[in-house]
């Protein structure tokens, strides 16, 4: 089909734009550049939802001027229209290129990450890490119960440890367009002498219907080893609101409901429910911003168990040069608990927060794998001594595209 017909298609079709759509269409056809005016139609019909109609529009675009702007919006619409194969290919060749700059790769990974979701993936990472506070143990040396005063030791084994941890995600398309998926995420931390060894394991379901692209949803169970005994499982429903799926990474909401049930310990059996609110955005050329806000609610059988919270976090990517990032990462949360701990006489409130810093490549290799080095600390404070405690995680991971 030639340009021009093409462009004249094209413009049949926007008719019956909103007026926003038909403002950037009268606008563009004031142009004389043809081109331009193609890939601005290009654009709203992906903003209308006309998914197959900017495919054929961009596909024109693409065989005529193969630059990377172009191919990265055909591997968008490709995307979009859940030709999952097509788009990766094309994304994985921007992605790859030296000359394209880090934050629009740091971009286009959210699109490989869920392209190869769609289309089946196993993929391994592995990490050497350290923990400064393997146990969690608490800062206070002496806490009084009961009106006595008990004195705390921490335990032997809890000094600094250096261990390996591995890591799986496997997804599976179960329907031809991926409107449903299997996955299962898994993690192996193996510290020397094996008393803080760790398995975590996340399987599930997500349904993401073609008809309802605003909306997805996730049924899952998680579960947790520690020392090699069961640590706890969390078996919950997830409800995903896209606002806009033209930009679907830079806003998602998230509902949630689990049970939590923890080994042994019955009082902090949980109904929980969390809100979560993501947000992604590009600032400043080339620095990016990832950033989170979320609310959460448990009720336990006893009221000194229960609670609610809190928090905002975020993660800031800057460029380095062409093949290396900084990322800087920070988070706060509060929770308030509603009954007198029967052990402590007070109600529980705890602060927590987290900082971070860790650089990363996407073009440099090492066996086949990214490399990110970091450094983070976590704190939790607490008007119940007891609970306190700190500690500092280092590590080196390896990351297969």
């Amino acid at each position: 089909m030639c340009l021009s017909s093409v462009v004249m298609s094209a413009a049949v079709d926007a008719s019956s734009a909103q007026s926003v759509e038909e403002a950037r269409v009268d606008l563009a056809f004031q142009s004389n550049d043809p081109y331009q005016i193609l890939f601005l139609i290009g654009v709203g019909e992906m903003q209308k939802g006309n998914y197959p109609s900017a495919v054929k529009i961009f596909r024109s675009l693409f065989q005529s001027a193969r630059t990377r702007r172009i191919q990265l919006e055909l591997a968008r619409a490709l995307f979009l229209d859940r030709q999952f194969k097509e788009a990766r290919k094309l994304f994985l060749e921007i992605y790859e290129d030296p000359e394209v700059p880090l934050s629009v790769r740091e971009n286009i990974k959210l699109y490989l990450d869920e392209a190869d979701a769609a289309l089946g993936q196993l993929k391994f990472s592995f990490a050497i890490v350290s923990d400064s506070n393997p146990a969690g143990f608490t800062d206070a040396r002496k806490i009084t119960i009961g009106g006595q005063t008990l004195y705390l030791v921490p335990p032997d084994e809890n000094e600094t440890v250096i261990g390996a941890k591995y890591g799986l995600d496997a997804t599976k398309a179960l329907t031809d367009d991926a409107s449903v998926t299997a996955y299962l995420n898994t993690t192996f931390t193996d510290y020397q002498g094996g008393d803080f060894d760790r398995l975590d394991a996340d399987g599930g379901f997500v349904f993401a219907p073609r008809g309802l692209p605003k909306f997805r949803a996730k049924i899952g169970m998680e579960q947790a080893l520690f020392g090699g005994s069961h640590l706890y499982e969390y078996p919950y429903a997830t409800l995903i609101f896209i606002p806009k799926p033209f930009n679907q990474f830079r806003w998602r909401y998230e509902l949630e409901y689990g049970h939590l049930n923890v080994s042994h310990v019955n009082n902090l059996e949980a109904d929980k429910l969390t809100q979560v609110l993501n947000a992604k955005r590009r600032f400043a050329r080339d620095n990016r911003l990832a950033s989170n806000v979320f609310l959460e609610a448990a009720e336990t059988e006893e009221d000194p168990y229960s609670y609610v919270g809190g928090g905002l976090g975020g993660e800031l990517s800057v460029p380095i040069n062409d093949h290396w990032g900084v990322k800087f990462l920070g988070s706060f949360s509060l929770r308030e608990f509603d009954g007198v701990d029967p052990l402590f006489g007070s109600a529980r409130k705890d602060d927590s927060y987290t900082v971070g810093l860790s650089f990363f490549s996407r073009l440099i290799k090492l066996f086949g794998r990214e490399p990110e080095v970091g450094i983070r600390y976590e704190r939790r404070n607490s008007n119940l001594e007891f609970f306190e405690f700190d500690r500092v995680k280092l590590v080196f991971r390896l990351t297969e595209r």
